[in-house]
């Protein structure tokens, strides 16, 4: 949040700017990251890494979330590491867990990658002292982005807990193994977004405060953990059965026989590093991600690909490693000379986005413009610039502050909307699952024009309402008066 903070107070607070803005940290790592694959595995084969995170990209770009920072700073992470594997070296290794632990902050994921990679260094330096100094750094630099978490988090949100998503996604582990042990025959379980599921299991706890929730959650998990231990077995067996026997590590590839096949030489990769780790550090590296990858499917979030973000580029060169062992003995043999620029790019960009998040956090307070405008006593007041949306409810309700009843009605309103958005340049995203969040995901919109595209909730019938504010309609202090009727 703070990061994005940052990114849209330079944008003045121009949601479609800020759009672009991460749509552009993007494109520089993976640029970045893609001269670090082709350097690693050559041309012929590098190109893989770069197809596999440039198609998770496009899943993501224009959301304004935390999977484009976390999957742009676990690019510089991957290039970083694949540097280090060809030519080690203490500052190189360390540069990588450093980005690689700020990408899991940023959006956190398969953290368990982290402690297997510090084992890595008694594979990759020969001597014990390089080994135990890269042991000591890499701690060293996990814990400063951890310090750096905790002073951001109670700076901006003292109340609220850290990885609150966490508990909520564990507890539908064990409502998954309840449905399959025929525990929940009257109470369905959902297919995506699980992490909601203990709002429906306990209705009222989304009204409580976020720091009473966050103990809650812990609570209610920790209840049910002791008293159906077996369901979390089982509820851990249909995450794994998701993950790996359905290839939802790639799920983010939308052809099925694409995923299928990046899917098979993700795996083929796992066992070319399990056969060849003790012979070169590459395939060391890369052992060490897939078994932290595996080891954490149980402890993600609701079955849902966008968890991978930050080891996307890993997650691509263990797919690589496949083609690579197999075609190697026709690759050159250096297949791209090094210089020694490659390691300042990605270090510039790891320090810009650790600098942006401590801007956001300390230097932004009482940035916005002081609202002025009186909007009567039936009214109240939205902060609105152009290019941005403004999403209204009163109280808010269900996810995203929105709650909708009747899918075909959602998405007649949707398509409406995203018309409007359209024509006025408004950029906006779509708390709908499907092909409607991808289109409006993707979809980055230049045009500006000045007005505002406001959307309702009705709170009786739960419709989605939408409504265009003129120009002129905008108060002279960037805000807009929303009245009882309009809202």
């Amino acid at each position: 949040n703070a990061l994005l903070a940052s990114l849209w107070r330079m944008a003045g607070f121009d949601l479609a700017l800020l759009g672009w803005l991460v749509s552009g940290l993007c494109a520089v790592a993976l640029t970045i990251f893609g001269a670090a694959s082709l350097r690693t595995f050559g041309c012929a084969v590098g190109v893989l890494p770069i197809a596999i995170a440039v198609d998770f990209g496009h899943e993501h770009l224009g959301a304004v979330s935390t999977e484009p920072i976390g999957f742009a700073t676990g690019l510089i992470a991957a290039a970083f590491l694949l540097r280090t594997a060809r030519k080690p070296t203490l500052p190189g290794y360390a540069m990588g867990l450093f980005a690689l632990g700020l990408a899991f902050f940023l959006r956190a994921g398969a953290m368990f990658v982290l402690p297997f990679l510090l084992l890595w260094p008694f594979l990759l330096f020969s001597t014990r002292r390089g080994q135990w100094q890269a042991v000591i750094l890499g701690v060293f630099a996990l814990a400063v982005v951890a310090l750096v978490h905790i002073a951001v988090s109670r700076t901006l949100t003292p109340d609220s807990p850290s990885f609150v998503n966490a508990p909520k996604s564990w507890y539908a582990i064990i409502a998954m193994g309840d449905e399959v042990r025929g525990l929940r025959a009257d109470r369905p379980v959902r297919k995506e977004a699980r992490w909601l599921q203990i709002f429906d299991d306990h209705p009222g706890l989304r009204d409580r405060p976020i720091a009473v929730q966050g103990r809650r959650f812990i609570e209610i998990l920790t209840e049910n953990a002791l008293d159906r231990p077996l369901s979390i077995l089982v509820g851990v067996g249909v995450e794994y059965a998701d993950q790996i026997g359905r290839a939802g590590l790639f799920r983010f590839i939308d052809n099925k026989a694409i995923r299928t096949v990046a899917f098979l030489l993700f795996v083929i990769g796992s066992i070319v590093a399990t056969w060849r780790w003790r012979r070169d550090s590459l395939s060391a590296l890369l052992l060490c991600v897939g078994a932290g990858i595996f080891l954490s499917i149980p402890f993600l979030h609701g079955g849902e690909n966008r968890v991978h973000a930050a080891t996307i580029g890993l997650m691509g060169a263990l797919a690589a490693l496949s083609v690579h062992g197999m075609l190697g003995r026709w690759q050159l043999s250096e297949p791209l000379e090094d210089a020694r620029l490659p390691s300042l790019p990605p270090a510039i960009m790891a320090s810009a986005v650790m600098i942006l998040v401590l801007v956001g956090a300390f230097s932004l307070a009482g940035s916005l413009p002081k609202a002025v405008a009186y909007c009567g006593a039936a009214g109240h007041k939205a902060i609105w610039r152009a290019g941005s949306s403004v999403a209204v409810s009163r109280p808010s309700l269900g996810w995203n502050g929105l709650s909708f009843r009747g899918g075909a009605a959602v998405k007649a309103a949707i398509h409406g909307w995203q018309a409007i958005a359209e024509r006025s340049g408004a950029f906006f995203y779509a708390p709908i699952d499907g092909d409607m969040i991808r289109r409006a995901n993707t979809d980055l919109i230049a045009a500006i024009v000045p007005g505002a595209l406001v959307l309702t909730v009705d709170l009786v019938s739960g419709a989605l309402r939408r409504q265009w504010v003129a120009g002129e309609k905008i108060n002279h202090d960037g805000t807009l008066c929303l009245n009882d009727e309009a809202s």
